[in-house]
């Protein structure tokens, strides 16, 4: 089923495409999504028919701890081994800036291709039973960050003269689908 949606869903970008003139030059900005790791961002650029464009995007996972939970001075090897506070879990927060050049490759349909800066941080959850740290015992120690150069690519397409979507793939420190969703003007 899900098949058949993603088909029917390219046949409509493809005939709104060919419906629509040849020349094109448009500021644009929106949202985006990148699943499977569920970053919310923002994007926007420019886009032209007779030369190269241009995009930028920023996206960011809201699920690290808060401050009252959250101790950077102890380590995750203090609280196993030392502390011996159970282990109770892991949040993972993610982070991409990237930026790159967009190229016109048929009527209303354009190619992105970009670099970036990937990070992935991950928060491990403890209970310490004795109730000093954190809240109710549960705390996270020091983050691991896993940091580095994210590559980018996908297809942009005008759906009206109004609104551009962007269907893409990024990889790197971490890997998805992008998926956005842009005001022309």
């Amino acid at each position: 089923m899900k098949k058949f949606l993603v088909i029917i869903w390219i046949v409509f970008l493809f005939r709104q495409v060919e419906a629509q003139a040849d020349s094109v030059a448009a500021f644009f900005i929106g949202g985006n999504l990148n699943v499977p790791e569920m970053l919310f961002g923002f994007n926007g650029g420019k886009i032209y028919s007779d030369k190269v464009g241009f995009y930028f995007l920023a996206a960011y996972t809201f699920n690290a701890p808060g401050e009252d939970f959250y101790y950077d001075n102890i380590s995750i090897n203090k609280a196993r081994y030392d502390f011996r506070d159970r282990e109770e879990g892991i949040k993972t927060s993610y982070m991409n800036f990237e930026g790159g050049l967009i190229l016109h490759i048929y009527k209303k349909m354009f190619i992105r291709g970009g670099i970036g800066y990937q990070q992935e941080g991950k928060y491990y959850k403890f209970h310490d039973d004795m109730g000093i740290l954190g809240v109710d015992g549960e705390y996270y120690p020091e983050s691991e960050i896993e940091s580095g150069v994210g590559l980018s690519a996908g297809l942009m397409f005008i759906i009206s003269e109004s609104y551009l979507v962007s269907l893409g793939y990024n990889a790197g420190v971490f890997s998805g689908v992008e998926f956005s969703f842009s005001f022309l003007r």
